[in-house]
């Protein structure tokens, strides 16, 4: 029933780059001689409004000053009006004259691209998600992401940053007792375990514990291994406004025992109280991507190939329904609030991941908790999607895989392999900058 209600649900959304320019002093070198620009140093920090030293350390040159920038307007023209036949071959975009630089939003309910400028996406998040009139809302909002596409990650920051500003609003123009965003939000990640929670509410709360402490505590090249600094603008927007991240993944080990012994063995020591394995789709949608990948030769015999597909399903509903009791578990200790999930495309797409299985344990746990003042927005999904316009609306899809796909044009300046696991676009002269002597950021 919780799916076919967020299935019915009118939703959805997102987010916004800043509605002003920024004029900010970074401390980043100057980027390599090369014609790739810095995304993070000239995009991503400014939009913070990050000076950069409180979080990154330089190797090389002087500091350099970010220009002022200011946000163009999607160069829309009129074929990108709403599209009343979602199977229709008209396309969504006519290709523009210049890059569009924040995407276009494709609304699945009602199959309308709507251009992703701040004014857009802001009214979007105050009408048909958080719904700021009326008093504070709380909910899940989950974005997925190509773990190595920075494309998406600049999707989720503009995605939080929203979030942050009109909760704010929201609060400001409500009788509630909050006055503290960063109260109110918090962040969950599927790149840190539950185990890491202490590290991580360090990195939120002491100055002198940074970028590097954090890889370094985690484990991040063994937990993770992708390149942490395509998560680097996401962590210092939380760092910088005080706003929780919670581990949400299960540990290494478990998630091995999970693979030996399959999950009964888990459930009767109570790491977790149930994990759901029923829901067809979800397993056939697992299945047709696990054969394409798997070779019949490697097994010896279909069954075999069959029930090594199979374990591999239970552990990742073993790892879905982790991720989602640690969010419900945030969501019981604050009510009132809102959490926003970064996990891969296969946990988010379609709902039947972590989305649902967060929004169905949330709602339970809310049951034995005091009443909230806040209204309950249910659960949202967000899918970023790297193209090159134009593209067909015929070829969008509908609302059984999201409630929006935001498609975003990769920055020429940056290279990219759809073949191969991909490092985050800054590169000062090839140095990393994420970890300084001794761990810490200077």
């Amino acid at each position: 029933m919780a799916r076919m209600e967020s299935i019915l649900r009118i939703s959805i959304c997102i987010t916004l780059l800043l509605a002003r320019s920024l004029h900010v002093v970074t401390s980043l070198s100057s980027p390599p001689t090369s014609s790739r620009r810095s995304v993070l140093r000239d995009q991503l920090l400014p939009m913070m409004g990050f000076t950069g030293a409180t979080a990154i350390v330089c190797t090389a040159s002087a500091p350099s000053r970010a220009a002022e920038t200011t946000l163009p307007t999607l160069p829309f023209t009129r074929t990108t009006t709403m599209l009343a036949n979602p199977t229709a071959t008209t396309t969504v975009l006519a290709k523009p004259t210049a890059i569009i630089p924040n995407g276009v939003i494709w609304r699945t309910v009602d199959g309308q691209g709507l251009p992703a400028t701040p004014s857009s996406l802001a009214k979007i998040m105050q009408t048909d998600i958080l719904q700021q009139a009326g008093g504070v809302s709380s909910g899940i909002m989950c974005i997925s992401e190509r773990h190595d596409d920075f494309e998406h990650h600049k999707v989720q920051l503009k995605v939080l940053m929203t979030m942050k500003k009109v909760l704010a609003e929201q609060q400001r123009s409500s009788s509630s007792s909050q006055n503290n965003v960063s109260e109110q939000l918090s962040i969950g990640m599927e790149m840190f375990q539950r185990q890491h929670q202490k590290y991580l509410d360090q990195f939120i709360a002491k100055s002198d514990y940074g970028i590097g402490d954090l890889k370094r505590d985690t484990n991040w090249d063994v937990t993770w291994g992708y390149d942490i600094l395509h998560y680097l603008p996401l962590l210092l927007f939380a760092k910088k406004f005080g706003i929780r991240i919670l581990g949400l993944h299960p540990s290494d080990e478990l998630v091995e025992q999970a693979e030996r012994e399959g999950l009964s063995n888990l459930l009767a020591a109570s790491v977790i109280d149930e994990v759901c394995t029923t829901d067809l789709e979800h397993a056939e949608d697992f299945r047709r991507l696990a054969m394409q990948r798997l070779s019949l030769t490697d097994y010896g015999c279909q069954e075999a190939m069959d029930a090594a597909i199979w374990r591999e399903y239970e552990v990742k509903c073993f790892r879905e329904d982790y991720m989602a009791e640690t969010a419900a578990m945030q969501m019981a200790r604050r009510p009132d609030g809102w959490i926003a999930i970064l996990a891969g495309e296969q946990h988010i797409l379609r709902r039947n991941g972590i989305p649902l299985r967060a929004l169905r344990r949330s709602s339970r746990k809310s049951s034995s908790v005091t009443a909230s003042p806040s209204r309950s927005r249910g659960v949202f999904t967000i899918v970023p999607k790297t193209i090159s316009f134009p593209i067909a609306a015929k070829d969008a899809p509908g609302i059984e895989s999201a409630d929006y796909v935001w498609y975003v044009q990769r920055d020429p300046s940056t290279e990219f392999r759809e073949d191969k696991v991909n490092n985050a676009p800054y590169r000062p002269n090839g140095i990393d900058i994420y970890l300084p002597p001794g761990g810490k950021d200077e």
